[in-house]
């Protein structure tokens, strides 16, 4: 995966708890949008197990 985007000195990233509170994910835009890691990142966390949705150019992160 290629550097995260920054906005200032600081990464943007969005935090959202599952409603069942015992699960999360974070997300964060990148500037390539047809990166694969895209992809793979947004298979290893389904929004649906979580109530979410994600924009084609969001790269996901969720707990093992």
């Amino acid at each position: 995966m290629n550097r995260l985007v920054k906005n200032g000195q600081y990464f943007e990233f969005q935090y959202y708890p599952c409603a069942s509170g015992e699960n999360f994910r974070i997300k964060i835009t990148l500037d390539n949008d047809s990166d694969p890691d895209l992809a793979a990142s947004q298979d290893r966390c389904p929004a649906a197990t979580c109530g979410s949705s994600y924009n084609a150019d969001e790269y996901v992160v969720c707990p093992d």
